[in-house]
C-alpha cells in the first residue's frame, strides 16, 4: 500500500457467492441463530448441521458467526 492509497477501514465483507450485509447487520452466534430458526433447533443442532444445510458461516477463533441477514435469507429461500 502506498501513502496516497487509503487504508480499507473495518465493516463486513461479503464472502463468495453473498449479497453485501445491510449496515447494522450483525453476527451471530449458535444460540441467536437457533432461536432465529425456532423450532425444536438446539445451538449444537446448527453447529453440527451448518454445512448440510448450506448455510454460510465464518469462523471467528474457535467460534462459528453467522450473518443475521445471511440466516433470514436463508431461511426464507426454503419456505414451502
Amino acid at each position: 500500500m502506498t501513502r496516497d492509497t487509503p487504508a480499507s477501514g473495518p465493516g463486513p465483507h461479503p464472502g463468495p457467492g453473498s449479497a453485501p450485509h445491510v449496515p447494522g447487520d450483525r453476527m451471530l452466534n449458535k444460540t441467536q441463530v437457533a432461536e432465529i430458526l425456532g423450532g425444536d433447533f438446539k445451538p449444537e443442532t446448527i453447529v453440527r448441521r451448518w454445512r448440510t444445510w448450506g448455510l454460510q458461516a465464518h469462523r471467528i477463533g474457535k467460534q462459528l458467526r453467522w450473518w443475521e441477514s445471511d440466516v433470514y435469507q436463508w431461511a426464507d429461500s426454503r419456505r414451502i
